[in-house]
């Protein structure tokens, strides 16, 4: 049916990110891959809950909420537990209108007891006096009543919306379910003779007393009745017989785990879930959108169906609105990688000559995104050399010492400045060094030569290693000067121009700055903040004038310099 070029095919209901998985595929296999999607359904879906033998649209075919079959749905789950009172022999339970009314008291019903929700009074206790719903409140999944499914498959019967899917998970409960429909038989002679040759010629491959296993004749007798079970702990053998009779229409009813819903090509004219909440090995929770598309999705046959019919069988009161919401209408979970790189997986590649273990990073769904962009930023590297190629060189014999020799001792300076502040801040006398209103000095990527005040430290800083890691709540002009490289440090440079701390007509903000941005320490300390003038003439004025006159000397630097040539020369000799 299909060319010969093509040799892959890749199908899915609840994948959303298919563009991105299709080219990972097509760069991995190095071929072209081609994404054909469709938004809607051939076969549209209907969403119902099943609440007192009865079935109320909540979704429709448009994807729309109906809020009023939900509050129908509600009003039926009232007037059944009113009947099961009744029929219990106990006065129906007051809710509205009934503001502060006590519980009743008929049928050994505790005195006293709290109200339930919704104003309902207290359940009966099972076995004081009625039925009811047992001493642990209303009736979860798991205490469904026993005639659930009798009632759900007679009413999809004369509803003709069978064959159906009922999805349980659990295995034990699925055979539990089946044996309840003990009384129900859904095949006529016809279907019966062919479900009798179909499991005797699979059974004729067994040997011995294989052939009389406990589990052999019980799915026999269901099979034979129109209902199957399919789930992880059947015999394989059973399970093909299932599938092959399921796929011809002899089963009208089949209990299942959610592991039917995975890889078959078998749907129904109508799907169940018994529940809305599974253990996903580590607790238990309500269905992930992608989950519930991929099991009611079994609902619908093309050509057969106008709609398919997707139930949910609620408890004594149904699912919150926003849970049903989410997961019938959400969207699906993206694809994302499972590679783990393991050391047992690098030992097994490197047996392997034609792979290395950083090829086989590369090909990981979870490096496609990165591999993708390496040849636009391949290019961007071509670019940036030209770039760089085309500027001037420096070239001066008498420059170049000069100025490798001021970066050394710039970095020289700025280390033991770093230095020196952290001795003072481990002493414990040097933390009134930092109190609130001492101005420093601040250079890093955020802060090029910017004064600031600080204010106190932050309260959320957790224990750091070094004290210049710790952080501060500094007021300071805005950030002037942004850039990509925010997390990384300037090039070492000292002395620190003062011009440059200057700015004008400057807007301050309070930010949380780390010690290690602080460049200077300042004996300047600002005891109140009078208005935006008195602070911007005290932080420009009172910082850079002193600075000017006593902290920075320029005639020093020859000295500076010409000493620290005489210290290289004679560690050279």
């Amino acid at each position: 049916m299909l060319p010969d070029h093509i040799s892959i095919i890749l199908l899915s209901a609840t994948v959303p990110n298919t563009k991105e998985f299709a080219d990972w595929v097509g760069r991995t296999k190095k071929k072209d891959i081609y994404v054909i999607s469709t938004p809607k359904r051939p076969v549209p879906l209907e969403h119902y809950l099943w609440a007192g033998k009865d079935m109320f649209k909540i979704v429709d075919a448009k994807g729309n909420f109906l809020s009023t079959g939900y509050k129908d749905v509600g009003e039926a789950l009232k007037r059944k537990q009113d009947k099961e009172r009744e029929a219990a022999g106990l006065a129906p339970v007051q809710r509205v209108g009934a503001r502060g009314a006590a519980p009743q008291r008929g049928g050994g019903g505790q005195r006293g007891a709290p109200p339930g929700r919704g104003g309902r009074g207290a359940p009966p206790q099972r076995g004081r006096g009625g039925g009811g719903f047992g001493s642990s409140g209303p009736r979860s999944f798991q205490q469904q009543d026993r005639n659930l499914y009798v009632h759900l498959v007679g009413h999809l019967k004369k509803q003709q919306l069978l064959p159906v899917v009922i999805f349980t998970f659990s295995k034990k409960r699925c055979e539990e379910y089946a044996a309840t429909l003990v009384n129900l038989d859904l095949a006529n002679a016809s279907d019966k003779s062919e479900v009798h040759v179909t499991i005797e010629k699979a059974l004729s491959r067994l040997k011995g007393s294989d052939k009389k296993l406990p589990q052999i004749a019980r799915m026999t007798d269901l099979l034979k009745r129109g209902i199957g079970v399919h789930h992880g702990g059947l015999l394989p053998i059973v399970k093909e017989v299932v599938e092959l009779l399921f796929s011809r229409g002899l089963v009208k009813v089949l209990f299942a785990t959610e592991t039917f819903a995975m890889g078959v090509n078998m749907p129904a004219r109508c799907v169940v879930f018994s529940n809305i909440r599974k253990h996903d090995g580590r607790g238990f929770r309500d269905l992930l959108p992608g989950e519930y598309t991929q099991m009611s999705g079994r609902a619908g046959r093309r050509g057969l169906d106008a709609t398919g019919v997707v139930i949910i069988v609620s408890g004594d009161e149904p699912p919150d609105t926003s849970t049903l919401n989410k997961m019938m209408l959400g969207p699906s979970t993206k694809l994302t990688s499972q590679f783990r790189l393991t050391y047992n997986m690098i030992l097994n590649l490197l047996r392997v000559e034609a792979l290395r273990v950083e090829e086989m990073i590369k090909r990981s769904f979870s490096e496609n995104a990165s591999q993708r962009l390496l040849p636009d930023q391949q290019k961007e590297v071509v670019k940036a050399e030209k770039e760089f190629k085309k500027l001037p060189k420096l070239q001066c014999e008498i420059c170049n010492n000069d100025i490798e020799l001021f970066y050394e001792i710039s970095a020289e300076v700025v280390e033991r400045n770093r230095k020196i502040i952290a001795l003072a801040l481990a002493n414990s006398q040097g933390g009134k060094l930092l109190g609130p209103g001492r101005v420093v000095i601040l250079r890093d990527f955020r802060f090029q030569n910017r004064p600031a005040m600080l204010v106190q430290p932050t309260s959320t800083s957790a224990p750091s290693k070094s004290v210049l890691d710790r952080t501060y709540v500094m007021l300071s002009p805005s950030i002037l000067i942004v850039t990509d490289e925010s997390n990384g440090e300037l090039p070492p440079r000292w002395p620190i121009p003062p011009e440059t701390l200057l700015v004008e007509s400057p807007t301050y903000e309070l930010a949380s700055i780390p010690l290690s941005s602080v460049a200077l320490v300042t004996d300047v300390v600002l005891k109140r903040l009078i208005d935006t003038v008195s602070l911007t003439w005290k932080m420009q004025h009172k910082v850079c004038r002193p600075w000017r006159t006593l902290g920075y000397q320029r005639d020093r630097y020859p000295r500076l310099t010409g000493a620290r040539s005489k210290l290289l020369n004679s560690k050279k000799r």
